[in-house]
């Protein structure tokens, strides 16, 4: 299984097709939802999160989880900006009732809520901190774009290391 690591940006829209129908995602949309729900996460003392822009990328529990990924699918595929976002209407819906099995936890609800109201006052989260990890046929994801060390650079801090140490013994 191999991911295609790519960039999105405020104005990146993305038209697949998918069983013979296209399907359009609004990545901007998530951007501006991202940066609402970083807000609201980290100004409502309810939540008291202090990640900043990465906020959306800690959730503390399972219910925060959820409203958080059913909030990214919301965002992304609700293309008509005329209506509401909203997770009981329009392309995307869930069930907020709680007599359903699948039903989104009340403070999910609420915190979606919050967040849908905070998009049109706060900042979107930067393209500099979410990569869009494409799976052909397979689930996409979004993250955070995570520098990984080549292994040369390891080796070098490895080979550092042993020579500071060698260096300590032979003066000790």
């Amino acid at each position: 299984m191999t991911y295609s690591v790519l960039r999105i940006s405020d104005d990146t829209l993305v038209q697949t097709a998918t069983n013979g129908a296209d399907v359009i995602r609004n990545f901007g949309q998530v951007l501006d939802f991202l940066g609402a729900l970083n807000w609201v996460l980290g100004t409502d003392q309810t939540y008291g999160l202090a990640y900043g822009e990465q906020n959306w990328l800690n959730p503390q529990q399972g219910w925060m989880s959820g409203a958080i990924q059913i909030g990214i699918w919301e965002s992304l595929y609700e293309l008509d900006p005329t209506e509401e976002m909203n997770i009981a209407g329009g392309n995307f819906r869930v069930s907020p009732s709680s007599h359903s099995w699948n039903a989104l936890d009340s403070r999910g609800v609420e915190l979606l809520e919050r967040t849908f109201t905070a998009m049109s006052n706060t900042d979107p989260v930067s393209d500099r901190g979410v990569r869009w990890f494409q799976l052909d046929g397979g689930q996409d994801l979004l993250g955070d774009p995570v520098q990984i060390p080549a292994p040369a650079t390891g080796l070098l801090v490895v080979s550092g290391l042993l020579l500071l140490a060698n260096a300590r013994r032979r003066r000790g």
